[in-house]
């Protein structure tokens, strides 16, 4: 099903150059882009270049169809799979190794939406916490 999606015009919003989609214009764009299976990976410090990225994440995260890989922003790559079973086996482990060599490259995945957003994302870190005497009921 493919459904043409009119060029907008540009409409100001508090002085800003905007272009407005209605929510069923974006679902569409999203399947044409075959972004309903995409994921993040997100590089901690450094990563190999492109080129062998597209063929190292495949392997050393154990996907077993064709994924379209390509730089997103800083540090960022954006993992198109073709099958569920990828996009499962991805956001199934918060982070992967990538080795170049012997050189490791922590990648971490998350799933990608419309609302992405690198400077925000990047501002996180996630933790746990343990309270091994504490009861659950009594945390908050």
């Amino acid at each position: 099903m493919s459904i043409s999606i009119p060029i907008k015009p540009i409409v100001y919003l508090h002085g800003e150059p905007t272009v407005r989609f209605e929510k069923k214009e974006v679902e569409v764009m999203i399947h044409q882009q075959e972004l309903n299976l995409a994921v993040i990976g997100k590089f901690s410090h450094g990563w190999p270049e492109i080129g062998l990225l597209r063929t190292l994440i495949p392997k050393q995260c154990g996907l077993k169809a064709e994924v379209n890989i390509g730089l997103l922003c800083d540090r960022h790559v954006l993992i198109r799979c073709t099958i569920a079973e990828d996009y499962d086996t991805l956001m199934s482990r918060q982070t992967f190794e990538i080795k170049e060599k012997n050189k490791p490259y922590l990648m971490r995945t998350f799933k990608w939406d419309v609302t992405f957003n690198p400077e925000e994302e990047t501002r996180f870190a996630y933790g746990w916490i343990s309270f091994p005497r504490i009861a659950p009921t009594l945390l908050w």
